[in-house]
Order: C-alpha cells, then structure tokens, then sequence
C-alpha cells in the first residue's frame, strides 16, 4: 500500500476533518436556547462538551497536517521519534473526541429529552443507550479492552440521525411558560 503525498486526499480529510469540528460546534450552540428553558447547567455543560470534542477535531486536523509536511522532508530531517508523538498524539485525539467526550455529551443531551420529554422518549432513550455504550467502550479502552466500536458507533450513529430527521421534520415539543415553573 502507498500514501499519496502529494496531499491532495489528505487535504480534503483535513478539510472535512475542520468542517466537522465546525458542525459540532455549532449544533449545541442552536439548541442551547431550548435546552436552557429547562436545565441552564445541563445545557451549558453540553456546549461545553462539544467544544471541547471540536477542540480535539481540530488536534487531528493539525497533527495530520504536521504528518504531511514532515513526510514530505528528505530521509532523516523527520525523526521517527516525532512521528511516534504525533501518532500517539492523533490516536489520544480521536479516542477521546469520538467516544469520551462524545458520549458524556450524548448522556448530557439526552438525559434532558428524556427528562423534560422534548421528543419521543424512544428516539432519546436511543441516543442515551447509545451514548452509554460509547462512554462504556471508551472507558473500557483505557485498561486495554477493546469494544468493536463497529458495533457501537453505527448504533450511535443512526441515533443520531433519527434524532435530526425529526427536529426538521417537527422541531421539540412546545411548551408554555407557565409549565416551566423550576
């Protein structure tokens, strides 16, 4: 197997490696408003944790970038011991921004749409289970037991898509003031 080094497939990774961290950003951004009607810190704590998932996007797109350019330098410029850094560095990244940080998160949102019952209970039950298991497969990885995250992410994953088709399709249920008394 051989690596294009030219970059042109590895840049356009790196791009939607930064549009995606973009997204994360700005979807709890869009319904922090709604979230904060019913738990202010929940609701913080959400943003927050999906900041710090696109944070470490951003760690991938820079370190994959870091790799292009130093495997693009004449034999013996780049130390191997680097390479070995970055490598960890990508691996510690993506670990922890697709499975910890990712799950606490998912646990965050959809604790409060089960609690305050802002979409059916089956599709944030869906996203809670999911979110659990992925925390649970990270957690696991840390002592060197390794879930097939094939069997989780997909789970997650079509979760989350359920979830999106239905706030296009009919938006979070509505409530009135009144009902928000704390």
């Amino acid at each position: 197997m051989t690596i294009d080094l030219s970059g042109q497939q590895i840049l356009l990774g790196v791009l939607c490696l930064i549009v995606t961290a973009f997204a994360v950003i700005f979807i709890p951004v869009a319904i922090f408003p709604v979230l904060q009607q019913h738990n202010l810190v929940l609701a913080v704590a959400y943003v927050v944790l999906r900041s710090i998932e696109a944070v470490f996007l951003f760690v991938l797109a820079l370190v994959v970038l870091l790799i292009l350019l130093l495997a693009q330098e004449p034999p013996g410029v780049g130390d191997s011991s680097v390479f070995l850094l970055l490598g960890n560095l990508y691996d510690w990244s993506l670990w922890l921004a697709t499975t910890l940080v990712l799950g606490v998160s998912g646990v965050v949102l959809n604790y409060l749409l089960v609690k305050h019952e802002l979409v059916p209970k089956w599709i944030s039950l869906w996203g809670l289970t999911a979110s659990v298991l992925l925390v649970l497969a990270g957690c696991l990885a840390l002592f060197s037991y390794q879930i097939p995250l094939l069997w989780v992410n997909p789970f997650f994953a079509m979760g989350e898509m359920v979830f999106a088709v239905f706030l296009l399709m009919k938006g979070f249920k509505r409530f009135e003031p009144d009902a928000l008394a704390i």
